[in-house]
């Protein structure tokens, strides 16, 4: 097998912020055509542990650890205090979004179509990495987040920097009309389109960007990077809309690093 390296995109402007973050694309290889469900299941997690060791060890020394939880498509959140005596274990907790104030932590999202929002407050320092989906978008997932952080961890949204990560987009992303009017009714009309194919889609990036405005962020905090996982020629991402059960999972992280140890 050739040697494999996983590349993380960053976002343009947050290279001042003491943050690590990335959001992954597709560099894990992983061959689905196998009868065994078992196989096919270990390889998407194996997808997620490759990307994990490759944002450690390109983070070397700067974590101690990196945690993701059991994704359940809901708007419940993990939070991790830097007063914490433990910390929990990976994959342990069902919820879709974890908020971190503990310097040497870097927490993750898995995604195949749906987006990972990345979320951090410069002053209170605090970091939330989010999955949203179509159903943790119209539960709100963005605004809960943004509201849980300032709640427990002393943040102000006009402070808070986002973005919204790689994710299915309307070109890709068709629905019924039962969903589409559900989206209509929550989030206003410019977020139901038209696909390539001519069919009814969603434009999850403008309902999330709303439910950010809504939560107070401002617009010039938040940066969307409008890249489709179905159908981008500039990344090659995952996609569960296109490949179905052949698919790993990109793993999208942020942390504060921890401070260095001071030598005599």
């Amino acid at each position: 097998m050739p040697e494999q390296s996983q590349t993380f995109i960053k976002v343009a402007g947050w290279e001042d912020l003491n943050i690590v973050h990335g959001f992954g694309t597709a560099s894990f290889k992983a061959d689905f055509d196998v009868e065994d469900e078992q196989l096919r299941e270990n390889l998407k997690h194996a997808s997620v542990e490759f990307a994990a060791e490759e944002a450690m060890l390109q983070n070397h020394g700067k974590f101690e650890t990196l945690i993701t939880v059991k994704q359940i498509h809901s708007r419940n959140l993990l939070q991790i205090s830097r007063f914490d005596l433990s910390l929990p274990a990976s994959e342990r907790i069902r919820c879709d979004g974890i908020i971190c104030d503990r310097p040497g932590v870097l927490i993750g999202i898995k995604t195949a179509d749906c987006f990972p929002i990345l979320l951090f407050d410069p002053e209170a320092c605090v970091t939330a990495a989010l999955h949203s989906g179509w159903r943790g978008t119209l539960h709100r997932i963005a605004s809960h987040g943004v509201g849980r952080m300032a709640a427990a961890f002393g943040a102000r949204p006009k402070r808070i920097k986002a973005a919204i990560g790689p994710g299915i987009g309307p070109c890709c992303y068709e629905v019924d009309e039962y969903l589409a009017a559900e989206f209509r009714k929550t989030f206003g009309e410019e977020t139901i389109a038209k696909s390539r194919n001519g069919g009814v889609s969603l434009d999850l990036t403008t309902a999330i960007k709303k439910d950010l405005l809504s939560a107070g962020l401002s617009e010039e905090n938040i940066v969307t990077l409008n890249f489709c996982t179905a159908c981008s020629k500039e990344h090659e991402f995952d996609s569960w809309r296109r490949d179905r059960s052949h698919t790993c999972r990109l793993l999208s992280v942020i942390g504060i690093p921890r401070e260095k140890k001071q030598t005599a």
